[in-house]
């Protein structure tokens, strides 16, 4: 693959685990590195990987969002992070990902 990718991390704060690389078997060990918080700051989470995928301007720029979808900062919503990146070509898709005991039928 030649696409370089990154890693943001983030619980009750978020913070770049992995700047964008080409070295994907790095970011993966980076990943398996990581810990679980407590919490979930999606807005503080598109705000880091904007600001990281700001400068990279000739490129297609898309950042993918993994949570449970339950946010619990306030500031800022991830709704107004979401639409602020759309005039700066910042594509954002999300996934939710629910726990076995999440009780929601297949």
């Amino acid at each position: 693959m030649n696409d370089r990718i990154g890693l943001v991390a983030f619980d009750r704060n978020a913070y770049l685990a992995s700047p964008l690389t080409l070295d994907h078997e790095w970011l993966l060990e980076r990943l398996a590195a990581e810990t679980n918080g407590t919490g979930t700051a999606i807005g503080p989470a598109l705000v880091v990987a904007a600001g990281h995928l700001q400068r990279h301007t000739n490129e297609t720029r898309v950042i993918i969002l993994m949570s449970d979808a339950e946010n619990v900062t306030g500031w800022p919503e991830p709704d107004t992070v979401a639409e602020a990146l759309r005039p700066l070509g910042i594509r954002v898709h999300c996934v939710q990902i629910l726990s076995p005991e999440s009780g929601v039928a297949d």
